[in-house]
């Protein structure tokens, strides 16, 4: 029994073609945001038009490339993964974005289980993070292969010159752009709309649940991350399915972004050794088998809590 409940089917309802309008939708956005922030770059920074062009590919050749870049990319997910897929749900769905931050309930030991599970699913990903790095592709997939590898190295150099802080502030704004507006809004489009879509398109949760989850990793066009990104995009989306509060996947994904984050500004200040900008070893593949065997007993028992809340609160209402 899950918290959410099946959407009943309407044959005058098509939410595979409301998928198709989202998507519209939320690229409508991401252009805009794109306009918008560049439009606001110009205007703080004075940067010449040549300058905004070579932005994306080579920050570091633009002055205060790395603030600008911050301006953009949180400019350009506010619009594509908030204001876009609300402005959507008011006007196809009908509803109130906070609807789905309001649903159920949230509660100390959930929050403690969420915590606890997303460590643990930080561990247990390094071993699917060096496995999905180390993929061979088939030969009839070469170019295929080239693009992606090309693709993945040219994200990393970009994430290395964004995460290189030059201050605690620098830090702290890159917490908010790389952590926070992610988490809040990563989890309402992927989870609060397009899970949701798909649970009214296919009316299984565990497919609506692993098709966002998809859907979530390919869209970072990081292929050499793919697996251990949908695993984690797949958890938060079971924690929304079994409370059916946002919060939850929105503190797990803030934790994954933000633990990371802060590990590399601390090992560039010297307070920690740790060095995962160059990889970190493989915990082995018995060990990354016990830490998934127990991040999945601790979202299992985050199920039962909220299953147990939620009968208790029911009973407590008909009584």
């Amino acid at each position: 029994m899950f918290y959410l409940q099946r959407p009943q089917a309407n044959p005058a309802y098509h939410p595979w073609f409301s998928l198709f309008t989202l998507t519209a939708v939320v690229i409508s956005g991401l252009l805009i945001g794109q306009l918008l922030g560049l439009g606001m770059i110009y205007s703080l920074f004075g940067l010449s038009l040549e300058e905004l062009t070579s932005l994306s590919t080579n920050p570091q050749e633009v002055d205060n490339g790395r603030l600008a870049m911050f301006l953009l990319q949180g400019v350009v997910a506010l619009f594509a993964f908030l204001v876009a897929p609300m402005l959507y749900m008011q006007w196809k769905m009908k509803l109130r974005p906070s609807v789905v931050f309001s649903r159920g309930s949230v509660s100390l030991l959930g929050m403690v289980l969420v915590i606890t599970a997303t460590l643990t699913m930080i561990f247990a990903n390094a071993g699917f993070v060096e496995w999905n790095q180390n993929l061979e592709f088939p030969a009839f997939l070469e170019r295929f292969a080239e693009w992606a590898r090309q693709k993945e190295d040219s994200l990393g150099e970009l994430t290395v010159y964004l995460t290189s802080f030059a201050s605690f502030e620098e830090y702290l704004l890159g917490l908010v752009v790389i952590a926070v507006i992610p988490a809040i809004g990563e989890e309402f489009l992927f989870r609060g709309v397009v899970q949701e879509k798909l649970l009214a398109a296919t009316q299984n949760p565990h497919t609506a649940v692993w098709g966002a989850a998809i859907i979530f990793s390919a869209i970072h066009m990081q292929f050499f991350g793919f697996v251990p990104r949908m695993l984690l995009g797949a958890a938060f989306g079971y924690l929304y399915l079994y409370s059916g509060n946002l919060w939850y996947p929105i503190i797990a994904h803030f934790l994954n972004n933000g633990i990371t984050v802060t590990v590399l500004y601390l090992h560039r200040q010297g307070f920690i050794d740790m060095d995962i900008e160059n990889g970190t070893e493989s915990p082995g593949i018995y060990i990354t088998l016990i830490l998934t065997l127990a991040s999945i007993a601790l979202i299992y028992g985050f199920y039962r809590h909220k299953k147990e809340t939620h009968s208790h609160t029911k009973l407590s209402q008909e009584s």
